[in-house]
């Protein structure tokens, strides 16, 4: 059972208008940039092997891993290819986990290419104990303007 509310993840099948689907649409205002971002992407190809280490399951390591449910190998090689070709100066990761792992690691392999970042890293209630990640910047643990 789902409810059929509005802001459902899941879409009403009734309602969905698939030959709207197939009709390009105009985007006033927004530009895709898709040949830059063919060319970002292509970027990523060969920094996919960095993250063949990274086990798919948890292991004796305490670190990350793949198929974590919630932070998962697609969104791992995207935020660690992103981080790598762009190689940011500044950095800012709101709400902690999985996604602290993989950026500290782009981040650490960027530093090691002469490539500095400063990281901020804010959440007050980390959904994994981030010791095993070295974050390599802040982890700023606020409530509103208390730090706890």
């Amino acid at each position: 059972f789902f409810p059929r509310n509005f802001d459902s993840p899941l879409p009403i099948v009734e309602e969905i208008d698939r030959p709207g689907l197939e009709r390009p649409r105009a985007l006033p205002g927004i530009d895709l940039r898709l040949a830059a971002a063919r060319q970002l992407l292509d970027q990523f190809h060969p920094l996919t092997t960095e993250l063949d280490d990274v086990p798919d399951q948890p292991g004796a390591n305490g670190g990350c891993w793949l198929h974590n449910d919630t932070f998962e190998d697609f969104d791992a090689a995207a935020l660690h290819g992103l981080l790598r070709a762009v190689k940011p100066r500044r950095y800012i990761e709101v709400g902690c986990g999985f996604s602290s792992f993989f950026s500290s690691r782009a981040l650490h392999r960027n530093r090691d290419e002469n490539a500095p970042c400063t990281a901020t890293y804010i959440d007050p209630e980390p959904r994994l104990p981030l010791e095993a990640a070295t974050l390599g910047g802040e982890l700023i643990r606020q409530i509103g303007r208390a730090h706890v």
